[in-house]
Formats: C-alpha cells, structure tokens, sequence
C-alpha cells in the first residue's frame, strides 16, 4: 500500500479486492479474500468538495467534517447519529478541538447515544485529534461514554485513529473508553492516544473499548486510564473482555484509587492491558506501569482477573506499585481461574507498601488448568508478608509446566512448593538453550542481543529485526546468490540468533510494478524491483525483501566488470530492503 489523495471536488475512488488482471500473461490478483487491507501508516484522503468511495460495490459516506453540537445526517463525524447503520469513510483527518465546548461543557455527543452503531466505518488510516468527551455526574451504569456509544453486532470500525484528546466521566457509566464504550462487533487495525479517566465506583474503563463482547485486532492504545477510588475492571486498552482480542497493545499507564479491582465475590481486576478477561487472547502486551493509590486486589501487569481465559503469547513489563496493602497481585496476571496460559513473560518489578498477600512475580493466585512455557524476572519488594516468587499463593491448584523465574534480578531464590517451576539465574535465562531443552518452540520463541536483558522474547511486539544480505557479486546471466543475516539494527548492530526463516526464499521479478516471467538477469533487462520473499516464524505476516537495480554507466574496469554490488539502502517496518547497482559493461573510448 502506498498513501494516496484525490483533492478534485468531485474526485473519488472505486476499489474492488478479490479481482484480478493480466498483463504478459502473469495474474495479479489484488487479494485472495476478497477484502480491502490498508497497510498500518498509510492513508487514503479523498479532501474534494463532494467525493465518493466505493469498496467491493458498497458507495460510502465520505466525512470530512466535524460538524456542530447538533448536526445529525449532514455527512460530518458528529453527524453520524442520523444514520446508525449506514456505511462510512473518513476522507481526511479531522480537528475536533471544537468540541470542547460544546453541550454546555459534556462536548462531543458519543454516535449513537443510547442506543448502537451496526454501520460501518472505515477510517482509511486517518486520525481525528483533540476529541473531548465529558459525560456528566449524572451519568449512571445504564450509559456508555466514547466515540461510539456502543459499537453493536455487526457494526465495523477499521483503520481508525484517535491521535489526542480527553475523553472522561463524572459520573459513573456502565462502560467508557475513548474508541467505544461498549464493541458487540469488531474493531479492526484503530488506535487511540487520548486519555481516558472516570469517577470513583466505575466499573469497566478503558483506553479503547470499556467492554468488549466482539472482536479486536491489531490495535493499540497509548493513552493513560486512570480510575477514582473503588474502580473495577480497569485496563490500558479493556476494562472487561469476553470474547477475542487478537495482536493488539497498551502502552499507557494505568492508575486505580484505594480499594479498586476486587476479589472474592466480585474480582474484576486491574491490568496493564485488560482489567477482566475471558475468552480467548492472543499476540498481546503491555508496556505501561499500573499503580493504586491506596488499598488494591487483583492487580497484573498484563491482566488483573482470568475467568474461563485462553491467554497464549503475551508478555508485561511494566512496572506495579500499590501504595498500601493489596491481595493477588502478578506480573503477568492477578488471578486465574480456569484458564491456560501459555508462552507468556512479565519481567516489571512489584512493590506493595504494605502488606502484600497472594504476589507473585508472574501470577497472584492460579486455580485451575495449566500455566506452561512462561517465566518472569521482576523483583518483588513487600512492606510486610511473603511471596512465593514466580507464584504468589500456596493455595495456587492449577498446574505449572516448564516455567521459570530469574532468581538474580528477582532476589528470590527460595525453591516453591510447586513442580513445574525452576528458579534459574540471569545467566542461564540469557541462554536460548535452556527453555528450548525443556520444549519451548523456537518459531514462538527467540532471542535479540541487546533487547530484554538478552532474555527470551515472543514475536509479538518487539522491535523490528533486520534482515541484511551478506556482500556477494556475479556475473551477468547468472541469479546471484543471497545469503542474509538477522540483526537488531539495520546498520552495525548484533546478530539476532535463536531465529529462523522458513520456507526457500524465491526471485520474482516486476518491472515498473508489473510481474513478468524472467527470472534470470541479463545485461538486456530492464531496471525493476526485485524481490526475495520469505517467512518468519517470529512474525505476524510476511516480509519482503526489495532489491533496486539501477542501470549505471560507467566505462569498463576489469575488478568490477558485469558485477553485481549489493549495500543497505533501507528499511520499512516489517519489510527489509537493499539497493543494487548494477555495474554495465560498457566499452572505454
């Protein structure tokens, strides 16, 4: 994908995924579903005076406009609310600064208040920014505050981003988030930088989506949550989910009053990414501290209470501290009942200035199913009470299998009561080989020199790993031969070890964009791009590899004729490029 703007005042754009055509007898297909994918950071802008968008036959409403406090079927964002089943498109990034004092001071009125979007709405990778939300002290649990009122079954909302803005309530609603208060659809590929916040007693606050029945996937909020005293279910990007959240992030602080999150009877939590979770969740971490100004129960780094949960490839590291005593506190997660973990890490330190009962540097307290393939390695500092290490309660009856904790950075060396647990020191967590003996995967696993310690990593979340060529030459006529390293830096850096790529990389040549059926290169063909594709295991998606030939004249030098030069021209994200000169035999005089 590429970024692409239509500014004519009537200028528009027809995409149909799932078609194909043909030219020198290879077919391009422009996708093997039938959907319409937009790359993460690019954008489409169609900023005309009346433009039009169709998607697979569908015509959508192109927005462009904020509109006023009261606008309702106009076309603009707040103007939604006219039609809540309708199909939408933001043409361009949109300014609600505005909104700030609208209604008296509540702002932006959330699209479809009291009731459910069952449209659709494809941001196009546009962002709208100083968004200001603030429901009233009226405002009680049978109401939702965000963006979205409630985003109902069926409803969509892709390629969305929330770049600033407040979005908070003085009272107590049933769910808020800066995204959706409610998602009983899906929620594709959005993001939000805003703050969210709300009064004490609230159940259900976060960064994006307050609860969760449907779908996430690949999405992130950066912005802080923060929640009044007696806060439950509160998470960096969830307060409460239920069903799936798939490849998705939090990197924002979370900060809970005295006696929020809750055990016993009503343990709801609070995580760094989701404060109560059932379902199913997968590719997901956090990164931001999670901190209680006073009294806390069930507090994680990643997740604060498990219920019926299938977590798998997770990790936290961020920071918890609980001002006064708490109870089920983890690394990872608080609490866990009847839930399977597995492949999963937490490596934040805890600190509880009172008494701390049931903390552990991975989990507080685990009943039930298994916890495999996980370890953790923060330090755990307690005001008064005792903690088991990687585990925080004796009265944990699930099962451990394969797990670790690092008893140089924890301090803690005492063996637990449980088998399946194996404190090891900092110097054997650095060596890949001690997880993968006990049948940890290496395509789930790997290690990056200079990254978490030099400690295990999951592909999920870390920094990009650079696939770079090893210098190589030959001759015209010939494929030439690439061999290629993994690094953690696209120049000079260390090599990434522990990896592997699978699959056998394959040439396929285009030449201005177009495939054609040459694979072999000759001093007769034309400058294209070239390119080597492949798999990672450790990755979400394929990666490319680009090599540029650029035709250069120069006169003949026996060291370098018909050769070719290969050298790091550059990087985008998960695709790896290389430039290539190609050296023409021409003749001196």
């Amino acid at each position: 994908n590429a970024n692409m703007m239509a500014t004519g005042s009537t200028a528009g754009l027809v995409i149909k995924p799932n078609t194909s055509h043909t030219i020198g007898g290879v077919t391009q297909n422009a996708s093997g579903s039938g959907v319409f994918n937009l790359l993460f950071g690019k954008n489409i802008r169609l900023t005309g005076a009346n433009p039009t968008l169709s998607i697979s036959g569908q015509s959508y409403t192109v927005i462009n406009g904020l509109g006023t406090a009261t606008s309702s079927g106009d076309g603009t964002l707040q103007g939604m609310r006219g039609n809540l089943a309708g199909y939408y498109a933001l043409g361009s990034n949109i300014d609600a600064t505005a909104t700030s004092g609208w209604n008296a001071g509540a702002g932006f009125t959330p699209i479809a208040d009291g009731s459910q979007f069952t449209g659709v709405f494809n941001g196009l990778g546009n962002n709208i920014s100083n968004l200001y939300i603030s429901s009233p002290s009226s405002t009680v649990s049978t109401q939702n505050t965000g963006l979205f009122y409630k985003i109902g079954t069926g409803g969509n909302v892709s390629n969305l981003g929330i770049n600033s803005g407040t979005v908070r309530s003085l009272g107590t609603p049933g769910a808020i988030g800066s995204l959706a208060g409610i998602n009983d659809g899906t929620i594709l590929k959005s993001n939000s930088f805003a703050n969210v916040s709300s009064a004490s007693g609230t159940e259900a606050v976060g960064g994006l989506v307050g609860i969760n029945n449907g779908t996430i996937k690949y999405s992130f909020a950066v912005g802080s949550v923060t929640g009044g005293t007696s806060t439950a279910a509160i998470g960096g990007l969830i307060g409460v989910n239920t069903a799936n959240v798939t490849e998705s992030y939090a990197a924002g602080n979370v900060l809970a009053g005295t006696n929020s999150g809750g055990v016993g009877i009503n343990p709801r939590g609070i995580g760094g990414l989701i404060g109560y979770s059932e379902g199913a969740v997968s590719g997901v971490y956090a990164n931001g501290s999670v901190t209680v100004s006073g009294d806390g129960q069930g507090v994680g780094g990643l997740i604060g209470f498990g219920n019926s949960l299938t977590l798998s490839k997770a990790y936290a590291t961020g920071n918890i501290e609980v001002a006064g005593s708490a109870q089920n506190v983890g690394g990872l997660i608080a609490e866990t009942f009847n839930s399977s973990v597995t492949d999963a890490y937490a490596t934040g330190n805890i600190q509880v200035g009172g008494t701390g009962t049931e903390v552990g540097s991975f989990v507080g307290l685990h009943r039930n199913n298994t916890i495999s393939n996980a370890y953790s390695t923060g330090q755990i500092t307690l005001g008064s009470g005792s903690t088991q290490g990687f585990y925080g309660s004796s009265n944990s009856t699930g099962s451990f299998s394969a797990s670790f904790w690092n008893t140089t950075s924890s301090g803690l060396s005492t063996a637990p009561n449980k088998s399946g647990i194996t404190g090891i020191t900092g110097s054997q967590m650095q060596t890949l080989s001690t997880f993968s003996s006990v049948g940890w995967s290496t395509t789930t696993w790997g290690q990056v020199r200079g990254q978490n310690s030099d400690f295990p990593v999951l592909g999920v979340g870390h920094s990009a790993l650079y696939l770079r060529l090893v210098s190589s030459s030959s001759t015209y006529g010939s494929t030439p031969t690439l061999t290629y390293k993994l690094y953690n830096n696209d120049i000079a850096g260390i090599e990434a070890i522990g990896y592997r790529l699978s699959g056998t990389p394959s040439w396929k040549i285009t030449q201005s964009g177009t495939a054609v059926a040459a694979t072999t290169l000759t001093a007769t063909s034309s400058a294209g791009i070239y390119s080597l594709t492949y798999a990672s295991g450790l990755q979400h998606r394929h990666g490319q590899l680009c090599l540029w030939v650029n035709p250069v004249a120069r006169r003949s030098d026996p060291l370098r004729r018909g050769e070719w030069r290969l050298g790091v021209h550059r990087f985008c994200g998960y695709q790896y490029h290389r430039s290539v000169e190609w050296w023409w035999p021409i003749e001196s005089g």
